[in-house]
C-alpha cells in the first residue's frame, strides 16, 4: 500500500505516452485527424487516470511541499472546473466541424465550446492535471503537469497543421479569431 501513489503516477505517465504515440501514428497513417472513436477513448482513459490519481491521493495522502489544508480548495476548484468544461464540450459539440461530422463541415462558426477557444478538451485536461498538482502538493507531480502540458501543446500543433492543410483559409480565419487555450 505504501507505493500505491507512485504506481498510479507511473501508470498515468505510461498511459499519456502510449496515447500520444497512438495519436501520432493515426495522423501519419491517415494524414487526417485522429479517429473520432479512438480520440474519445483516449480522453476517457486520461480522465480516468486523473481521477484515479486524485482518489489515491485523497484516500492515502502523502505529505507535500505546502500545507494541504490550504491548497486543497484551489486544487479541487481547478479539478471541478476542468471536469465541468469537459462536460460542456461534450454536451455542445453536436453538429460542429469536430467529431463525426468533420467531413461535412462548411464553416468554423457555431455555438459550441470551440467558439470560446480552439482546444477546450485539452484546456480541461490541463486544468484537471493542474488541480491534481495543487491538491496533492507533491513536487513529483510538477513533472506530471509539465509532461501533460508539453504533450498537449505538441498534439495541438500537429492538429493545427492538419486542419490548416485540410481547410486552408477557413481555418486560418478561425485560428486568427479564436485563441488556442
Amino acid at each position: 500500500m505504501k507505493y500505491v501513489p507512485i504506481s498510479a503516477f507511473i501508470l498515468y505517465l505510461i498511459m499519456l505516452f502510449a496515447i500520444r504515440k497512438e495519436i501520432g501514428e493515426d495522423l501519419k497513417r491517415t494524414g487526417e485527424l485522429v479517429d473520432i472513436k479512438r480520440n474519445k477513448l483516449y480522453f476517457i482513459l486520461i480522465f480516468i487516470a486523473n481521477i484515479n490519481l486524485l482518489v489515491v491521493d485523497l484516500v492515502r495522502p502523502v505529505p507535500g511541499y505546502l500545507n494541504r489544508n490550504i491548497m486543497k480548495y484551489p486544487g479541487i476548484f481547478l479539478y471541478v472546473y476542468g471536469l465541468l468544461l469537459t462536460i460542456y464540450v461534450v454536451a455542445t459539440i453536436k453538429d460542429s466541424m469536430r467529431g463525426p461530422n468533420a467531413d461535412k463541415m462548411k464553416e468554423f462558426d457555431g455555438e459550441d465550446a470551440y467558439t470560446i477557444n480552439r482546444n477546450p478538451l485539452y484546456k480541461a485536461l490541463m486544468l484537471i492535471t493542474a488541480g491534481h498538482l495543487v491538491t496533492t502538493t507533491r513536487l513529483s507531480f510538477i513533472f506530471l503537469f509539465i509532461v501533460t502540458v508539453l504533450l498537449v501543446i505538441s498534439q495541438t500543433l500537429k492538429e493545427e497543421r492538419a486542419l490548416q492543410t485540410r481547410y486552408g483559409k477557413k481555418y486560418l480565419r478561425y485560428k486568427n479569431k479564436i485563441k488556442r487555450f
